[in-house]
């Protein structure tokens, strides 16, 4: 699964110019758009195979990473990246809550 992972980032990483050209090629804030999304989503690929076997204080950091760019992922596609709102914050908290159980309780 690990590898899997890293061969999607690396082919969302490597043809994102030609994904944004695929769909929005006369439109160029569109395109633009499409490639932070593109590499958002680079991002959360990556993190979620560093993730697979890590362990204790490095797995902590991991999601914490992976949820940070997943946020930011959901807030480019579904709200507005350009202000800080109070899901903002909700994000954060639970991310830091979450990743703090995670490695916590239910690490090895």
């Amino acid at each position: 699964m690990k590898i899997i992972l890293c061969i999607l980032a690396l082919f969302l990483y490597v043809g994102n110019y030609w994904i944004c050209e695929l769909v929005y090629s006369d439109n160029l804030d569109s395109w633009w758009e499409l490639r932070g999304i593109l590499y958002t989503a680079t991002f959360a690929t990556l993190f979620a195979a560093l993730n697979i076997g890590a362990k204790g204080f490095q797995r902590f950091f991991l999601n914490i990473a992976f949820s940070i760019v997943v946020s930011d992922l959901i807030d480019r596609v579904f709200f507005d990246i350009t202000t800080y709102q109070w899901k903002d914050l909700l994000t954060l908290t639970l991310t830091l809550s979450t990743s703090f159980y995670a490695w916590k309780y239910r690490s090895n």
